[in-house]
């Protein structure tokens, strides 16, 4: 499924229009937070060098984490991600943790628009959130099409236009 929003170029005023996705995503890589967020499982190490600078290291940032998903570059400098199954939003930011938002309802995909605003996937409840730069909730995008509820959201991506587009 997607949400579509538009918006003028002399407003800020969004318009929610919801319509079929066509193709679903599938996604069956491991994240691992480090200084470079790393998307393992199917690269090779040789082609790890056409990725990374000569002489990039891997440094781990924390641990202590069950499961981790969803890492997005917020543009006020930090670093967000999930932790599912301790339902929450976590914040990475000058070499601290916090809690971005919690409990978070079994978030998944993150992703950040220019204006530091961050939609999250809540799988737990099926619903998409905006969520404004300081944790706090702005409004539910959508949790549900045709009068059923969204089974678990989980990926999400932004186009240049404003649309919004989830699995």
């Amino acid at each position: 499924m997607s949400t579509h929003s538009s918006r003028s170029a002399h407003s800020s005023n969004f318009t929610h229009k919801l319509f079929t996705c066509i193709r679903p995503v599938v996604a069956s890589a491991v994240v691992v937070i480090t200084t470079f967020v790393l998307i393992a499982g199917s690269t090779k190490a040789s082609e790890w060098a056409d990725i990374f600078p000569s002489g990039a290291q891997v440094t781990k940032l924390a641990d202590g984490f069950k499961f981790t998903e969803g890492p997005a570059w917020h543009p006020d400098g930090f670093l967000l991600f999930t932790d599912i199954p301790n339902e929450r939003i976590v914040k990475y930011a000058s070499g601290k943790l916090s809690d971005f938002y919690a409990p978070s309802g079994r978030c998944n995909g993150l992703m950040c628009d220019a204006q530091g605003f961050v939609y999250a996937c809540q799988g737990g409840t099926g619903r998409v959130l905006k969520l404004n730069a300081d944790g706090s909730v702005n409004k539910v995008i959508a949790k549900e099409f045709q009068g059923k509820r969204f089974n678990q959201p989980n990926d999400l991506a932004l186009d240049a236009e404003g649309g919004l587009y989830f699995t």
